[in-house]
């Protein structure tokens, strides 16, 4: 975990996946994303994303707070 005075970077973890759909799926996100993110994005899309992410290294990924 990394903390700054306004932000800290921290693990993704499975608990975030729900938040991370629905920002996923916002057009105003979508649109600054890469093309292969499916659109709209399922919770099953975003959780099989996780679990491949944290079986090569689950360090990788942040999450902003």
């Amino acid at each position: 975990m990394f903390t700054g005075q306004l932000v800290r970077l921290r693990e993704y973890r499975e608990e975030d996946i729900k938040l991370a759909q629905e920002y996923l799926n916002d057009p105003e996100i979508k649109q600054y994303m890469f093309p292969l993110v499916p659109f709209p994005l399922t919770y099953n899309d975003e959780k099989k994303w996780f679990e491949n992410q944290s079986s090569l290294n689950p360090n990788y990924n942040f999450v902003i707070e």
